[in-house]
């Protein structure tokens, strides 16, 4: 073999190794999904699956633009009250959005207490009863460490109740 083969082996196995060894990924404007978030699981009541598949469900609530649906979870070491974290957070979350069509359900767990907040526009749309049913559930929900099944079945009931005919 001549000496010019040579370097285009070394060469050819050089950027090959070289090219496996880079574990850092290029990013590139196909590679980027940006990552839409509505579950805050700040005291992780869910685990990944739970999380991503809660995150699925409310996004595509979302997508049609009327409503926007948020979970929160925290720790609250400070024992707040659950009002006081949820008007904190009702903005926060999502600051650039329009609030005014947000559900919010947040869980303080050291005070064991968790609080459904509607926007004033929405709470004019379900009644204290049917809000008072669907927390009642939660409890049960909640009491038995079935957080996901019992967010899920909440924002399910919510939605419908919001997205009836007037």
């Amino acid at each position: 073999m001549s000496r010019g083969k040579y370097w285009h082996l070394i060469l050819f196995f050089f950027f090959v190794l070289g090219g496996c060894n880079n574990s850092e990924k290029k990013v590139t404007a196909e590679t980027v999904k940006e990552e839409i978030k509505f579950v805050f699981d700040y005291s992780f009541l869910l685990n990944k699956n739970e999380k991503d598949s809660l995150n699925d469900l409310l996004n595509s609530i979302n997508n049609s633009g009327q409503l926007e649906f948020l979970y929160c979870s925290v720790s609250n070491d400070e024992g707040l009250n659950v009002n006081l974290l949820v008007e904190n957070y009702f903005d926060a979350l999502k600051p650039n959005s329009d609030a005014s069509k947000r559900v919010l359900i947040l869980i303080s767990v050291k005070t064991r207490d968790f609080k459904i907040h509607l926007s004033p526009e929405l709470a004019e749309k379900i009644s204290e009863d049917e809000l008072n049913s669907i927390s009642e559930k939660l409890i049960i929900d909640f009491g038995v460490n079935e957080f996901y099944e019992g967010l899920t079945s909440a924002f399910l009931q919510i939605h419908l109740l919001l997205m009836r005919p007037s």
